[in-house]
């Protein structure tokens, strides 16, 4: 079995990783060709890691000998590496964002090669990709971090007994969660890079920001100190922020 064969079993041919049946439909110009490509991707994708009986096994369901079989295979890798955004770009590479790149292509799929094209194919994209990718990672955590507190606080609400009390601590553990979905929203609004989903992360936040707004309306009337705690609150801000 050649070298390029093995690498397509081994290769993540997920779409929002490898833009590869994209590049392959756009670019043949036999509708058959085409179609017998779509189908051995995603033969591909449902069979990981194939054994070689498996993948000759596919070869004569489709009607073709296994020479043919990997000479569509290579073509297929030959697509995944001649095409794509990096193929016509002109500018420079970030070196160090494009060496980010590959260590994180290569977590998922063993080969250098295939991971600098895709990276490049990215980068040729958004020049400071991978160091948005991290940055969304972390406030993934942080956002999961947060959504686990809340359901630790659901748990403690349900373990409270019925009444205002209750009915208090859920309006706050609300108005928790609405401020926070809108602080993710906006962060999301600044990494985007095109306006139509930049404005709209920003409508949706701000809708967040209403719905705390009503939470917060109804907390003033079912919780007679809170209107006083916050006039205070108010008063000391003007106190710390006053010359």
């Amino acid at each position: 079995m050649n070298d390029y064969l093995k690498k397509l079993k081994n290769t993540n041919l997920r779409p929002a990783k490898v833009k590869l049946r994209e590049h392959i439909l756009l670019d043949q110009e036999e509708r058959g060709t085409a179609d017998l490509h779509d189908e051995i991707i995603k033969w591909f994708m449902k069979n990981p890691n194939p054994q070689d009986d498996k993948v000759h096994a596919f070869a004569e369901k489709l009607g073709i000998d296994p020479d043919n079989f990997e000479t569509n295979i290579y073509m297929i890798l030959s697509a995944l590496i001649h095409e794509g955004r990096s193929k016509n770009f002109k500018g420079k590479y970030d070196s160090k964002q494009l060496a980010m790149g590959i260590d994180i292509e290569k977590e998922h799929l063993p080969y250098p090669s295939i991971a600098e094209k895709i990276a490049k194919d990215h980068l040729a994209e958004f020049p400071d990709y991978y160091t948005r990718l991290k940055k969304m990672e972390s406030e993934a955590k942080v956002a999961e971090s947060l959504i686990t507190e809340l359901f630790i606080q659901q748990g403690e609400i349900e373990a409270m007994s019925s009444g205002a009390r209750r009915d208090m601590a859920i309006l706050r553990i609300s108005m928790i969660a609405e401020l926070d979905a809108a602080n993710f929203y906006e962060r999301l609004a600044d990494l985007a890079s095109n306006k139509d989903v930049e404005e709209l992360m920003f409508d949706v936040a701000n809708e967040e920001k209403v719905h705390a707004g009503e939470f917060e309306t109804l907390l003033e009337e079912i919780d007679p100190d809170y209107e006083e705690m916050e006039e205070k609150g108010e008063d000391e801000v003007e106190d710390l922020t006053s010359d």
